[in-house]
């Protein structure tokens, strides 16, 4: 054989041997960077795995918390309904009871526990001078045509006893009246 031909495949062999190890170098260190990233990658998937339960768990929990709410909402529609209901009877009997005082024809002057006018009959504004402002007022401020009334004392007493009492008076022009 040819010692240049020898010379060259030698040569060739050499740089074929050197490309072989230079591309097995890169195979490896290719192989490691893989199974760094496949690492990595598994690491992130786990921990995807796990917020991804979290979220599961705080899902089901604000679904809890939704349901808990209707619940509360739908109690609370039952009770405002509850509620409109005895606003709107009560405002029935409020115009009643006023329709009624309207219609009296006896002087009647309604006081709270605190002897503050709280309503008052047509027949009663003539007898107290009362007018509608006055409601609110304390009882003991009213000038009647009555002469001899200690209504204070009277409604304090009553409120006090727990029963009902009469007095009778007169007004300036001799009239009986039975409180």
């Amino acid at each position: 054989q040819d010692p240049v031909v020898q010379y060259d495949l030698q040569r060739e062999l050499d740089r074929l041997e050197n490309e072989l190890t230079s591309t097995k170098l890169f195979l490896q260190s290719t192989i490691e960077e893989m199974d760094s990233s496949n690492e990595e990658l598994k690491a992130a998937n786990e921990e995807i795995l796990s917020s991804n339960e979290e979220l599961q768990s705080t899902n089901e929990e604000l679904q809890t918390a939704k349901e808990e709410l209707q619940a509360s909402n739908e109690e609370l529609s039952t009770i405002n309904e509850e509620l409109n209901n005895r606003n709107t009877e009560a405002l029935r009997l409020g115009d009643d009871l006023e329709n009624l005082l309207k219609s009296v024809d006896i002087p009647i002057v309604m006081v709270g526990a605190d002897l503050r006018i709280r309503r008052f009959t047509p027949g009663a504004d003539d007898l107290f001078s009362l007018i509608g402002s006055d409601i609110g007022r304390p009882i003991g401020d009213l000038k009647s045509k009555l002469t001899d009334v200690h209504l204070e004392c009277w409604i304090s007493h009553v409120l006090q006893e727990s029963a009902t009492s009469d007095y009778d008076t007169t007004d300036r022009n001799g009239r009986w009246y039975r409180i």
